[in-house]
């Protein structure tokens, strides 16, 4: 009799217990559909606000927002800054899952899928935005990957043989010059080069500021020792000056070549020049006859941003 009430009793307890499980492993799917479909729709979003389509074999962003995706900009209307970003990003892991989902999807929209690209390879793209220079490189299944300042740059390898042949590749180096009028007491000028996407603002300072020999050395001039109009435009072969703390004068293609500046990114650095020789080139300190000094009374202090059109990245 036991025997019998067990045996009709299990198939039953079974069928419950079953119906429960697939209830359960429904509701489970369900939820996975929804995160899922709240991830790629964030990845669409962010994809669509930050990545910048360069070529249609070439992807850039600002390194800064790929490590972080989801930050605003400061009070100030700056982006984050990149060595704060590459110090801090590890910190944050909804940050991590949301720049890990953008590198597989700019992958993806250059090889037409994801397929081959390992959570090693997108590791490696998060060393090279965090612990490289600009010129460093690295290369994925059929896509380079390249720093160029302060962006990454992805490009498909077979997509830009293909545009090369047919004649479509962008040039990337541009050549410009844009003169500079003396600004007036307490004024700055401001230039918008958009061959290479960046505006320059030349603001006159009181010196001494807070100085340090950063700004000393890097980013200030002294405004009596210069030959109005100035000339900012593309670095040209031969351009040569003596940089602030160096002992002699220098050739700009050897300290690029020493920055491992890309070649390609060469021909449109930016040179500012006062009576034809050169005072200032980014990213190296002034010119050392035009860098302020005992006596100096007025800076002239450089800055730059970079923009897409007129509008910050």
């Amino acid at each position: 009799m036991r025997a019998r009430i067990r045996h009709q009793l299990i198939p039953l307890l079974l069928r419950d217990f079953d119906a429960a499980a697939v209830t359960r492993l429904s509701r489970l799917a369900r939820h996975a559909r929804e995160v899922e479909t709240f991830w790629r729709s964030l990845e669409d979003e962010r994809f669509r606000a930050l990545a910048t389509r360069e070529s249609s074999s070439a992807i850039s962003l600002r390194i800064s927002d790929l490590l972080f995706p989801m930050q605003l900009p400061n009070a100030g209307g700056e982006a984050v800054d990149d060595a704060i970003s590459a110090s801090t990003f590890t910190t944050s892991l909804p940050t991590l899952a949301l720049t890990r989902r953008l590198v597989r999807r700019i992958f993806a929209e250059l090889k037409g899928s994801r397929e081959k690209l390992t959570s090693r390879h997108v590791d490696c793209v998060i060393d090279l935005a965090t612990k490289s220079q600009s010129g460093s490189r690295i290369d994925l299944p059929g896509v380079c990957v390249e720093r160029i300042f302060d962006r990454l740059q992805f490009t498909s390898v077979l997509a830009a043989k293909d545009d090369a042949r047919n004649g479509e590749t962008v040039p990337r180096n541009h050549d410009f010059a844009y003169t500079v009028s003396r600004p007036g007491p307490r004024e700055s000028a401001s230039i918008v080069v958009t061959e290479i996407h960046r505006r320059f603002n030349l603001k006159m300072v009181d010196w001494p500021p807070a100085q340090s020999d950063t700004i000393v050395g890097w980013g200030a001039l002294d405004f009596d020792r210069i030959q109005w109009p100035l000339v900012l435009r593309n670095w040209r072969p031969g351009d040569s000056y003596h940089p602030h703390g160096s002992r002699r004068v220098r050739k700009l293609k050897r300290l690029l070549l020493e920055s491992r500046i890309p070649q390609s990114a060469r021909g449109s650095w930016p040179v500012l020049t006062s009576g034809g020789k050169v005072i200032w080139a980014c990213g190296y300190p002034v010119a050392d006859e035009f860098a302020p000094r005992a006596g100096t009374q007025v800076g002239l202090i450089i800055g730059e941003e970079k923009i897409i059109g007129e509008e910050k990245l």
